[in-house]
């Protein structure tokens, strides 16, 4: 059975939610396993290490510049029919939401992919700080937040087309895109390789992460090429799809009809579900961990305590905030892989936001100042204590 029968059976909307399915279990499963996190990376760059979690990041995508740009060198991906490059852009909007999110993601301790999949291992904070990013995201594309949106797109707009293809501007075209990916690609293995040794495992999930990303690129055109209806061609965007669930959630009536990211999400989740069941212990100790979640974690008294204090937070804004800002999708690899002109000075902006020392920044700095005089204080009373009982 063929592509084509595929849509005259089930119809495009089921068959795209089949192929964000198969997309997001395939990323959820293997980041999951391999710890992909690219806060994680972002940080050891700015402490100046190259050390495990960044060479795990530069795999993947190495791994997704070189699966993305095969397709395109092939013919089998047209990057001018993506919105991320058919369409008008922002370069205020790429830097300033891509400061927005890296000082979110910094301070979230976690970007939307990375919330999803500790989500998906019973991590309470991680899926309520993914619901306020949810809420943001959709606020950002059409609630209160939208007006100042696009007021700071619009301070530094550009067309549409071969004006956001860093590949049409240098005239390197899709050959030069191609050597490009594979010089990428062989600096991720040789530095994963010198971190890591032997750890083949590890790096087959770090390829599996960067390959997926081309995956989703490649399922989203073929079916656009072979339907009669407006086919959205894109990769991994969570903000989206995040916008979307929610949606779906608080009203079936209004909420969008299927499509890629209707499968995405749940899928991630259950990928890495499954990542966690296989290789965290089994069942009874990921339902473990969750029952020790849901009583606030580490550093709260409560689950209700830990409720409030993330709908309170400010940080957790940032991030959904900052990607509808820089019009971007979100994972970053999927943006990237095609060498937008925007996506240079959003991912440079949001290193160097957080090329900061956490314990000096005001939330930090408060939070650990608490957790010190709450220490002090416990062993005071336990001196006191011992002192009575000495007496």
């Amino acid at each position: 059975m063929n592509l084509a029968s595929l849509l005259e059976t089930w119809g495009d909307s089921n068959v795209l939610a089949m192929a964000g399915a198969l997309v997001g279990f395939t990323f959820g499963l293997a980041a999951q396993r391999s710890r992909f996190c690219a806060r994680a990376a972002v940080v050891e760059c700015c402490e100046g290490q190259t050390g495990e979690r960044f060479s795990v990041w530069w795999l993947a995508f190495g791994a997704a510049l070189v699966g993305v740009q095969v397709l395109v060198f092939l013919g089998w991906l047209k990057p001018a029919d993506a919105r991320y490059i058919g369409a008008a852009g922002s370069i205020s909007g790429a830097v300033l939401g891509g400061l927005l999110f890296g000082a979110g993601m910094i301070l979230t301790r976690g970007c939307a992919s990375r919330l999803l999949i500790l989500s998906g291992n019973g991590n309470l904070r991680a899926l309520l700080a993914g619901l306020v990013f949810a809420v943001t995201v959709q606020a950002s594309i059409g609630g209160w937040l939208a007006p100042a949106r696009q007021a700071l797109a619009s301070w530094w707009p550009i067309d549409g087309g071969a004006g956001r293809d860093l590949l049409q501007i240098t005239g390197m075209g899709p050959t030069g895109g191609l050597v490009l990916a594979l010089l990428a690609l062989g600096t991720g293995i040789f530095f994963f390789f010198k971190t890591h040794q032997r750890r083949w495992s590890l790096a087959l999930g770090a390829i599996v992460v960067g390959l997926s990303i081309a995956l989703g690129w490649f399922l989203t055109q073929a079916i656009a090429s072979q339907s009669f209806e407006a086919v959205q061609i894109q990769g991994l965007s969570f903000s989206s799809a995040s916008a979307e669930m929610l949606m779906r959630v608080l009203s079936s009536a209004t909420s969008p009809s299927l499509g890629f990211d209707a499968g995405l999400l749940p899928a991630t989740f259950m990928g890495s579900l499954l990542g966690a069941l296989v290789g965290g212990g089994g069942a009874h100790g990921f339902w473990r961990g969750v029952g020790w979640r849901l009583h606030g974690g580490r550093g709260h008294d409560g689950g209700f305590d830990f409720f409030a204090h993330s709908l309170a937070d400010p940080d957790r804004h940032l991030a959904g905030c900052g990607l509808v800002l820089a019009h971007s999708p979100q994972h970053g690899l999927a943006n990237l892989s095609f060498f937008p002109k925007h996506g240079l000075p959003r991912a440079h902006f949001a290193l160097k936001k957080n090329a900061v020392n956490l314990k000096d920044c005001g939330v930090f700095s408060m939070a650990w100042q608490t957790a010190t005089r709450k220490e002090h204080q416990a062993n005071v009373s336990a001196q006191m204590f011992c002192a009575q009982l000495q007496a």
